[in-house]
């Protein structure tokens, strides 16, 4: 049988032709989906995690002072275990820009060593007080460039030469604000005040540091790898959720591809149902026609995954490389696939072409000699064949049921991977029921109709009759059209809770900050009058001491008029509040949601502490009884959040504060969000990859499908040609056929797509309401999936004809 097997692919290549296609494109798609996907996450997790990629343990403090500062960094030093540390050390300064105005910003320390991380892009390192080296940033100064730098406890700017660039941390890119680095000395001398930062350590003994007992500082001590996840979620809100969407769209969409080859075997054998007779009939058993089949298959899947499986990377990377050139954003640097996962694609494709083959063929083993070669032209099935798979259907429906409606009581993961499984149940039993009955109903139609309209009758007579070709064309299509509503409805609703989560990223728009004393008379009135700032406060400050942290400054902003000056529904502090912000002293040192002990202006209180991902701290008015400054102006712009940071209504700002006398900073609130927005981006562009490569596959499943399927009705077209059915009423009762199929199957997919992926997406993002479904998404898919296969099968039509003439 080996030899019928080698002699069906060499006489009757044509045949395979289709289906070795089928299995090429979904090995190759599915290859160039994983490696996109796998260096997605890749390059996401890497962002956050370069800095500690040689660290055991991150350990964060806060000094009063640096004698406290000096005692707590000889204890962690002579801890067991510890064979390198360096602090990386941190304060706020501000810059001075080319119109006079100042720019927050953060300085950190570096040093040489084993746990140096930052690549150096350019210059070197700084060695001293009168050097710094920046990060990668849109205005950052030159190499060679000589800046002011306002430090709090001079009067005067201090003059620094910029020698270096270096790569800036995934928080100092995201977080909007330029970053300088110098050297530890330097740092000493300009730093009077209180000593925060966080030390990266490699230990041998991660235990004996964890359980060590520090004093006269706040300390946390965390896995680096802990520490990593904690800064990627905090700007991308559980990201492993959405990676996991990622992984469970790459598998339906493999799903789909083992769709598209079941249906290109099920239509295959079926026109050799009459060769397998006349086999049968010259002796072959049963065992010996599985056999040979079982060899097709499998030899057709080793060629078509070998070439498939190389041709999916090289087209992930040529994607990656051209990506900008049609508007999508892919910031991957590196494209690559482990081998192992590569072979196992391929080999999953191999198996997948053997497991589609067997149905089929055993189906037709089943009949006897006799009846295969008297088998009609017409695809007939028995009626308890449908009945055992609307049974099935129900079967699967009920788990997915079950699995819908348990997930409520589980988080995070668990709740992702449940909701997942139980939607794959729900469309898969759609799937199989609309499969099934959707030819019985276009049969009882067809009957109804009579000849009346004869065109209308006959096309759907042939969807009606040929059930299991109508099937596998229902299958692709409802598949299709379900993966591809369920990730853009997903995307949708994953992508505006990130946005809404990014546009509350540093709550006001523009900070302005006087560096010299308090805001003058006639600042604030003149800020309000500029046309679109919507609103402008000026809070008063106070210094707040938290036990062993350290000062540091604080807004005293009440709730009402946090709201008035904040987005995305940001308030000021709840009453009897302390609101840490991003840069207060250690957020995990204070737990939200404790009372804690207080020193506000040098009077001991207590308040209830919260947290905040803003760039400032705030305080409820009535805790702050002591003396006070007013050295801040809050704004609020028109418009949206997503703004570009030198917007008109910025710049006039900048000019109008440029009028006064002394030394003004601004922190603004849109570079942050914008830097957000860029990396959601990478998520959502990913799943409309995805959706595209749903599309894809199941084209090549209808464009596989209804070739087979013309030319299996050959004769019926000769027949009907002898009748009088000419070439335009060909083409009508294809395209007829071709919408009584698709449309009810596009419908119920993107429909129940939409649904499941809007319930998907809210586990993911933990939220509680379900997204309305989005016409225009629903529609388009519809659209898209009945127009493709209306033109799939006039085009292999057309193709057809002309070959005969």
């Amino acid at each position: 049988m080996f030899r019928l097997a080698f002699a069906q692919l060499r006489r009757r290549g044509g045949r395979y032709f289709s289906l070795f296609f089928a299995i090429f494109a979904s090995v190759a798609l599915t290859v160039s989906t994983t490696a996109l996907t796998n260096s997605l996450v890749s390059s996401v997790n890497d962002l956050f995690a370069k800095p500690y990629d040689n660290a055991d343990l991150v350990v964060t403090v806060s000094a009063k002072n640096e004698d406290s500062f000096a005692a707590f960094e000889q204890q962690l030093a002579t801890t067991p275990g510890v064979e390198a540390l360096v602090f990386d050390q941190n304060f706020a300064a501000s810059v001075k820009q080319s119109d006079g105005i100042y720019a927050s910003t953060s300085v950190q320390s570096i040093s040489e060593g084993p746990l140096q991380w930052r690549p150096i892009i350019e210059g070197r390192l700084p060695q001293g007080p009168g050097e710094i080296a920046v990060t990668t940033a849109p205005d950052a100064p030159e190499v060679g460039e000589h800046v002011s730098i306002r430090l709090s406890q001079n009067t005067e700017d201090t003059d620094v030469l910029v020698v270096g660039v270096v790569e800036p941390a995934a928080q100092e890119t995201l977080g909007g604000a330029p970053v300088i680095v110098a050297s530890p000395d330097a740092l000493t001398q300009w730093n009077s005040s209180s000593v925060r930062g966080e030390f990266r350590v490699a230990t041998t003994d991660s235990a004996s540091l964890e359980a060590a007992s520090f004093s006269d500082a706040t300390v946390v001590v965390a896995s680096a790898e802990g520490h990593v996840d904690k800064l990627a979620d905090s700007y991308l809100g559980q990201r492993d959720r959405y990676f996991l969407l990622l992984a469970a769209f790459v598998a339906v969409a493999a799903a789909v591809a083992f769709l598209v080859v079941f249906s290109a075997y099920s239509v295959l054998t079926g026109e050799r149902v009459r060769e397998f007779g006349l086999i049968r009939s010259v002796g072959a058993s049963t065992p010996q026609i599985l056999g040979s089949v079982i060899f097709e298959a499998g030899v057709l899947g080793v060629v078509a995954a070998g070439f498939g499986a190389p041709t999916g990377l090289m087209a992930a990377r040529l994607l990656a490389d051209n990506a900008t050139r049609f508007g999508i954003r892919v910031p991957i640097d590196v494209i690559d696939l482990p081998s192992n996962t590569m072979w196992l694609i391929a080999g999953v494709g191999v198996v997948m072409s053997v497991i589609a083959a067997l149905p089929a063929v055993y189906s037709v083993c089943r009949k006897t000699a006799v009846e295969s070669l008297s088998t009609p032209a017409i695809s007939r099935t028995s009626p308890w064949f449908g009945a055992l798979w609307l049974l099935l259907a129900g079967i699967v429906s009920a788990g997915g049921m079950w699995a819908y409606g348990a997930t409520s009581n589980y988080r995070g993961m668990r709740s992702v991977a449940l909701s997942i499984a139980g939607s794959g149940a729900l469309v898969c039993a759609l799937l199989i029921a609309t499969a099934v009955l959707v030819p019985w109903l276009l049969h009882v139609i067809s009957r109804i109709l009579g000849g009346t309209v004869p065109t209308i009758q006959l096309g759907l007579g042939f969807a009606a009759k040929q059930k299991s070709r109508s099937a596998a064309l229902i299958a692709v299509i409802l598949a299709g059209s379900a993966l591809s509503s369920a990730v853009l409805h997903g995307q949708a609703h994953i992508g505006t809770h990130l946005v809404s989560v990014a546009k509350g990223m540093g709550g006001t728009d523009l900070m302005v900050t006087a560096l010299d004393g308090e805001i003058p008379a006639g600042m604030l009135e003149e800020i309000s009058g500029i046309d679109g700032v919507k609103t402008a406060i000026a809070p008063a400050t106070t210094a707040v001491e938290l036990e062993d942290s350290g000062n540091f400054s604080v807004l005293m902003l009440a709730e009402e008029d946090g709201v008035s000056v904040m987005r995305a529904g940001d308030t000021g502090a709840p009453i009897g509040g302390l609101v840490l912000g991003r840069n207060a002293p250690d957020q995990d040192a204070y737990p939200a949601g404790q009372a804690a002990d207080i020193t506000v202006a040098d009077t001991p209180t207590q308040a209830e502490l919260f947290h905040s991902d803003n760039y400032f701290s705030m305080i409820d008015p009535a805790l702050a009884t002591g003396p006070s400054t007013t050295r801040n102006v809050l704004i609020l712009l028109d418009g949206d959040a997503n703004q570009a940071p030198d917007n008109a209504t910025a710049q006039a700002v900048r000019k109008t504060i440029s009028l006064f006398d002394g030394r003004y900073s601004i922190t603004e609130g849109f570079s942050a969000r914008q830097n957000t927005f860029e990396l959601v981006s990478r998520i959502t562009t990913m799943s409309t990859l995805l959706a595209i490569v749903a599309l894809a596959i199941a084209a090549v499943g209808l464009i596989n499908t209804v070739a087979l399927t013309i030319s299996e009705r050959a004769r019926d077209r000769y027949l009907l040609r002898t009748i009088g059915l000419t070439s335009t009423g060909q083409i009508l009762v294809m395209a007829i056929e071709m919408i009584a199929l698709s449309l009810p199957a596009a419908i119920i997919g993107a429909v129940s797509g939409g649904f499941l992926g809007g319930f998907v997406a809210s586990s993911a993002t933990s939220t509680s309401a379900l997204a309305p479904l989005q016409g225009d998404i629903s529609c388009g898919t519809v659209l898209a999936m009945v127009a493709g296969s209306v033109l799939c099968a006039l085009i292999v039509l057309a193709n057809k004809r002309r070959r005969m003439a």
